[in-house]
């Protein structure tokens, strides 16, 4: 999947998925941030943030492509 939106878009509606309990979703979508922008401080505190709910193998992938550079 690709990010289709703004930056701050994505991050509006990973905000509102984290409120209604879509922890999934909005991994997702930090994920795409980072993707895209493998730097973005926000995508990777959030993520951080989120980690201790998610599957702990998508957190490995995301710092692996962040230490890579992509």
């Amino acid at each position: 999947m690709e990010l289709t939106i703004s930056v701050d878009k994505a991050f509006t509606k990973a905000n509102k998925l984290l409120r209604k309990g879509d922890v999934k979703q909005a991994f997702d979508l930090y994920q795409m941030v980072l993707k895209k922008f493998p730097k973005n401080l926000r995508a990777i505190d959030a993520i951080r943030k989120i980690q201790p709910q998610t599957d702990h193998n998508h957190h490995n992938e995301i710092i692996l492509l962040y230490e890579k550079g992509f």
